[in-house]
């Protein structure tokens, strides 16, 4: 083994840290664990209100959506089939209405079966077929 012909410089000997210095450092360091403690409540604690505002947000809007899903199946659900009924009755007496009746008036979803509800009336599936029209 061969040794480097310039030795390493010796490192000199760190002097003593004072008791002091240690305890200012100590204080230092729980001052600032503290602060990054405090902030971290603070941050959690700013999330909880977003998340509590958020979720009321969306209770709100899914009581509006209830309330228009009701209105929609209680109101203008009937009135779409009871005009559909009154078309098909229309295209009884006549014949050459038929053809746009057939292009126009079809569910979109037929039932499963491929049967239709009998003389025009609604069957438990038949909210699902109807197209929501927005108003303009």
């Amino acid at each position: 083994m061969t040794f480097p012909e310039n030795p390493p410089e010796t490192v000199p000997p760190q002097p003593e840290i004072s008791l002091d210095e240690l305890r200012r450092a100590y204080q230092s360091l729980r001052a600032l664990f503290h602060v990054v403690l405090f902030s971290l409540l603070v941050l959690t604690g700013s999330l909880f209100l977003f998340f509590l505002r958020e979720v009321s947000q969306i209770r709100r809007q899914t009581k509006e959506l209830i309330q228009f899903v009701e209105n929609y199946e209680n109101t203008s659900l009937p009135a779409m089939l009871e005009f559909r009924t009154k078309l098909q009755g229309f295209a009884k007496g006549h014949p050459d209405f038929n053809s746009i009746l057939a292009k126009y008036a079809n569910p979109t979803n037929a039932p499963a079966g491929g049967r239709s509800p009998a003389n025009g009336e609604a069957d438990d599936n038949s909210a699902a077929r109807m197209p929501v029209v927005p108003a303009k």
